[in-house]
């Protein structure tokens, strides 16, 4: 409804140009419609490429370009019905001696019914966000008016030549489009949602004939008992569930289990029996599979889930894979078709030339985007899953299917708060974006970084997962105590380390981050490796006093060399990568280095491929291996730097809590650390600048604002935090009034360097609960929200624990009680 008395402000706005000299008024009246049919055009195609992309994509510019192209979509496209009514309103004036209307605005008008199509928006994107569900009666609203619009323009632009009566199919075809989009919207907000889900209702035994029975008997004199049956339990039935290899039978046990566990996203609880089928499928992956395999099988049914449900809430892919679907979009196609050849055989010589290249821009466009959405519609697992049940069909079809596309982004953000403290990336202009109030925003998103959810993550936490699972089934556990073990569990040994844990969450997370870093330096600090800024990368000094530093430096790349005569470096690096080399002739550097890692070798063997954020330092035989901690150091660092990703940017999915004041008190209490030091350290140091600030310096701070909070590097700064004596709690020293946990951090960085032995798997499993019980406490509309977004790892948790019987959305009860009358 905005949209339609924005058009009409629009429509009076217009006079407005009555100021401007003739040519411009001409120029702008020649141009005004079709620029904005054009732009219409573009939009649709804009939201057809991207729409279906951001299911699989986390980048923020993809967000920015939708949700201007969705915003804006409908708003020209009103807006051009607007301008078209408008200019048939003078329509007297446009009126020969003959009584027939111009043939350029009888074309002008033939384009309402493309606008109507374009209203209706593409199949890949129906609602941006889940708001836009609940708004579904505005776009039925929208729909009788834009229908009423376009019929009155069809009214008044009706002469009876071929361009009116190819009118009729286009606006057949506008309102399936427009009718297909409410649709969409009205099954996809929350409450239809919900309602679909609603079994039918169950009256339950009938008590009252029960009880009449009951008062007859002893009205006769008998000793009535009422005597419960023990039933015996009946296995659940899943002769559906399948451990084939193939897609498609994967994909129809996921559709399965999507009918019981879809509850969650609008709040509803689950029965014992699913449950019980649930746990099921798992077991048996644990016989037919290994490991691998096994929670490679898991996390794909997850992902498929997951997908399933974003094409449910947001496109229109429930309507689409129904047969009045198909039939609907037989009929809009076909008349798109038929619109178009017609109107290739019509007489055009009276008609611009301009306004007919425009008329065939829309008639092909129209045609083109249906055919990319049929050829979309018969890629996606929607149609996978149909030719499952239909053979039949499935070879013909696999002809015109796609290449299958990744189900989400696979990714998971890291933020790093040591390096968002020292802002080790300065961004451009920040000193003008802090004007204009939009630095603390963007400077969260610039501190963000994408890495992929690697195998061992997965395997790391679908193996924690599945324990605890099998232990609640053995023990009978109250499940809201079992979840809510955000590391107490792993802690039990450690009696010491438990007061970690029993903190407000917010509090633990970011104790547990700084904690995870500081062990991290510390256990480097020997060969002074230091994570790199950007993303995990490393930066390494073995300062000897002949060692000199190469000045061809890239960007996040640092390259030292301890010269020998024979010390040579391989030229070979990556972005984020460093080397070094203590060269012997023999020695070699390996090149296979990925992204953001460093590895030093004094040994003549190659050292396997490494991952991202992964550093190495090898001083030792050949035939040394790399230990099973180290991978748990690299996982506990993923999982640090994402709890807190979703601490500072996803507040909503974790517990309420003070999250963000405990954040920004920590950045001051280290900030004052870090100045307090730099001031007793440069003492004696005078400042080159005499006090006064030039033209450079100040263009510096405030257009480019590259200046860095601390200017040494992170490892001397950890180690001056791990100097100081945390005997006494920081709380009792400094009270409760700031929020800082700075100090605590230190604290259990301390205790747990005095772990010597399986440290870093101890770390890592605190992280996992962590992350479970997170998990748990996020509503399922939250999650559903994400699913836009590329997807976030914490909802595959989230519903890979429902799986496992690890939620609090389990109805216990045994179904309906069974009682007999005994007569004596």
């Amino acid at each position: 409804m905005n949209s339609v008395v924005g058009s009409l402000v629009y429509v009076k706005v217009r006079r407005v140009t009555e100021i401007f000299p003739p040519r411009l008024r001409k120029l702008w009246k020649n141009w005004e419609l079709r620029a904005m049919v054009l732009t219409s055009l573009s939009l649709q195609i804009i939201l057809i490429s991207l729409g279906k992309s951001r299911k699989r994509n986390s980048r923020i510019w993809i967000r920015i370009v939708l949700w201007c192209a969705y915003l804006m979509a409908d708003w020209i496209a009103t807006v051009a019905l607007g301008v078209i009514l408008d200019n048939l309103g003078n329509v007297v004036e446009e009126i020969g001696k003959d009584g027939r209307l111009d043939p350029d605005v009888e074309l002008t008008a033939f384009w309402a019914p493309f606008l109507l199509l374009h209203l209706g928006g593409p199949d890949t994107i129906t609602a941006y966000s889940l708001e836009d569900n609940e708004l579904w009666l505005r776009h039925l609203l929208g729909l009788g008016v834009e229908t009423a619009v376009a019929l009155y323009i069809f009214i008044m632009a009706w002469t009876g030549s071929r361009f009116s009566i190819l009118s009729i199919p286009m606006l057949c075809a506008g309102i399936i489009k427009y009718g297909e989009r409410t649709w969409a919207l009205r099954s996809a907000s929350n409450e239809e949602f919900r309602a679909s889900m609603v079994t039918p209702a169950d009256p339950g035994p009938n008590y009252a004939k029960f009880m009449q029975e009951y008062s007859l008997k002893q009205y006769e004199g008998f000793q009535v008992i009422a005597e419960e049956i023990n039933e015996v339990h009946v296995p659940v039935d899943d002769s559906s569930i399948q451990n084939g290899s193939q897609n498609a039978p994967q994909l129809h046990i996921a559709y399965d289990f999507l009918q019981v566990f879809k509850r969650l996203f609008v709040d509803l609880i689950l029965g014992v029996d699913d449950l019980e089928r649930s746990r099921s499928f798992f077991s048996k992956l644990d016989t037919d599979t290994d490991t691998g395999t096994r929670t490679k099988k898991a996390f794909e049914l997850i992902e498929m889930e997951l997908g399933f449900v974003y094409d449910m809430l947001y496109t229109k892919a429930r309507l689409l894979h129904s047969r009045g679907g198909w039939i609907l979009r037989f009929i809009s196609f076909s008349c798109t078709c038929a619109v178009l050849v017609s109107f290739s055989l019509a007489d055009h010589k009276q008609c611009s030339i301009v306004n007919l290249i425009i008329t065939y821009l829309l008639s092909c466009a129209a045609i083109l985007l249906e055919v990319c959405a049929v050829l979309l519609l018969l890629s996606s697992d929607w149609t996978a899953l149909w030719c499952h049940k239909h053979s039949a069909c499935q070879k013909l079809i696999s002809h015109f299917q796609l290449r299958k596309p990744p189900r989400w982004s696979n990714s998971m953000a890291q933020f790093s708060a040591l390096s968002f403290y020292f802002k080790d990336k300065p961004m451009i202009c920040g000193g003008i974006l802090k004007i204009l109030c939009f630095d603390k925003v963007l400077e969260k998103y610039h501190y963000t970084e994408y890495m992929t959810v690697s195998d061992d993550l997965k395997k790391l936490i679908f193996d924690h997962l599945k324990g605890i699972s099998k232990d609640s089934s053995k023990v009978a556990t109250d499940i809201r105590d079992i979840i809510s073990r955000r590391g107490s569990r792993v802690l039990g040994e450690y009696a010491a380390l438990e007061w970690s844990v029993k903190v407000d969450f917010d509090q633990s997370i970011l104790i547990w981050h700084i904690a995870t870093y500081l062990c991290h330096m510390e256990d480097h600090a020997e060969t002074r490796q230091i994570p790199g800024k950007e993303c995990g990368g490393s930066s390494i000094r073995l300062d000897h006093p002949e060692t000199q530093e190469t000045p061809e430096k890239k960007y996040g790349e640092s390259s030292i060399r301890l010269d020998h005569p024979e010390t040579r470096e391989t030229p070979e690096k990556k972005y984020g990568e460093s080397s070094i080399r203590l060269d012997h002739p023999q020695t070699q550097v390996t090149p296979e280095n990925k992204y953001g890692e460093s590895s030093i070798r004094l040994d003549q063997s190659e050292t396997p491929e490494k991952k991202y954020g992964e550093s190495n330092i090898r001083l030792d035989h050949p035939e040394t291996q790399e230990t099973p901690e180290k991978n748990y150091e690299e996982l506990s660092i993923m999982l640090s730097r994402y709890m807190l990703y979703l601490l500072v940017m996803r507040p909503f999915m974790l517990p309420v809590g003070i999250g963000m004041i405990r954040f920004l008190d920590t950045q001051a209490e280290l900030i004052r650390f870090f100045e307090e030091y730099k001031s007793t350290s440069d003492g004696n140091t005078t400042s080159q600048s005499g006090g006064s600030k030039n033209i450079c310096s100040w263009v510096n701070e405030w257009c480019f604002n590259t200046t860095k909070k601390f200017n040494g590097d992170e490892s001397k700064a950890c180690k001056m935090l791990m100097k100081v004596n945390t005997i006494v709690e920081p709380i009792k020293v400094k009270g409760d009034r700031s929020k800082s946990v700075l100090f605590e951090g230190c604290r259990l960085a301390s205790q747990l360097q005095e772990v010597k032995e399986k440290k870093w798997e101890i770390i890592s499993n605190v992280w996992v609960e962590m992350l479970a019980y997170a998990a748990s406490q996020c509503r399922g509309s939250y999650h559903a929200q994400q699913l836009r977004r590329g997807g976030e790892f914490l909802s595959h948790v989230w519903l890979l624990m429902a799986h496992l019987g690890l939620t609090e959305q389990f109805q216990i009860s045994q179904g309906h009680a069974r009682v007999k009358l005994v007569v004596e």
